[in-house]
């Protein structure tokens, strides 16, 4: 009875933990941020390409986008929007993602991603023709130079610098693709919700991809494909796509945009962690102060308290 007992307790507890949208938030950070060590470990269990390991992906995930994308009708400027955030949010900016991460760290590649939040203000002060104030300036030169320092980190420890470059300039493109997305997007959800936009979007670049991929390779090439490399595919569909997605709905409603934005900047210190830890990637104090500059700008030019623009990143 006592065993019964404290079991039950420890569940109640449990259950009170995962009810705590500063947990929840915390989660969705950690499962976003593995996401670079699983396309690392993919890329370990088996030599693809980019379009390769994101057709498994994208594969696996598509039955939920289906269901996430069930409803009415809809009109033709909606299905515009839905396509060209579909192509930018889930196709583009992670097959760019996904080859750069063929020549930097994964550290790296999660901290340029992170400074998304300034292009979309930037891309929104030229398109409204709104002046950025001195603080997002400040925050943007900030968040630029502790890239720089992380790039030289990794630079130091590269036997090929022309390659950490290339990478570097891959994800920035995926960067850019994703602040694009995220400005659309948030036109989207308004026009037809933030459910059936995910899915809509999802279910559209999956045929983008599925597309891509019968041009340069063949179904059969598939079949062959051996065990780990979808054992991590699928643990990045699971963990890093869909999880996220949820862990972050739940923290939204309840803590409010602004404080799971602010939980999300632990993002890049626990890739790098991760990094360290599950793939043995070296670990600098350069990386460590861009690092501290990326954050720390990226937070203070877009404003914790209002940045509702920060998605789940590709």
């Amino acid at each position: 009875m006592e065993n019964a007992g404290a079991l039950s307790f420890a569940k109640i507890e449990a259950q009170g933990f995962l009810r705590d949208g500063r947990v929840l938030a915390m989660l969705a950070a950690a499962a976003i941020s593995l996401k670079a060590i699983f396309v690392k470990l993919a890329y370990l269990a088996a030599p693809v390409d980019a379009i390769t390991l994101l057709t498994l992906r994208m594969g696996l995930v598509l039955p939920v986008f289906l269901w996430m994308a069930r409803g009415g009708g809809l009109r033709p400027r909606q299905w515009a929007g839905l396509l060209a955030t579909g192509v930018l949010g889930f196709y583009l900016s992670s097959l760019f993602d996904f080859i750069g991460l063929h020549f930097i760290s994964s550290g790296l590649e999660r901290l340029i991603l992170f400074t998304y939040p300034p292009v979309v203000m930037l891309i929104e002060s030229l398109w409204e023709r709104r002046p950025l104030g001195r603080k997002a300036w400040l925050g943007m030169g900030l968040a630029y130079a502790g890239l720089v320092l992380a790039m030289g980190g990794d630079l130091r420890q590269a036997g090929d610098p022309a390659a950490i470059f290339a990478g570097a300039g891959w994800v920035l493109l995926c960067s850019l693709c994703f602040a694009a997305y995220s400005l659309g997007s948030g036109r989207m959800v308004k026009s037809v919700g933030p459910r059936r936009m995910a899915g809509m979007a999802g279910s559209v670049a999956t045929l983008f991809i599925f597309g891509h991929f019968l041009t340069v390779h063949r179904v059969a090439d598939l079949a062959g494909l051996p065990t780990d490399l979808w054992k991590w595919s699928a643990a990045m569909a699971l963990v890093s796509t869909l999880l996220p997605i949820w862990l972050t709905a739940r923290a939204m409603a309840q803590i409010g945009a602004g404080a799971t934005s602010a939980i999300g900047t632990i993002g890049p210190a626990l890739t790098i962690g991760f990094s360290w830890v599950i793939l043995g990637e070296p670990f600098s104090w350069l990386q460590l102060a861009g690092l501290a500059l990326v954050v720390g700008g990226v937070s203070a030019g877009s404003g914790r308290g209002r940045s509702t623009n920060r998605r789940t990143v590709p």
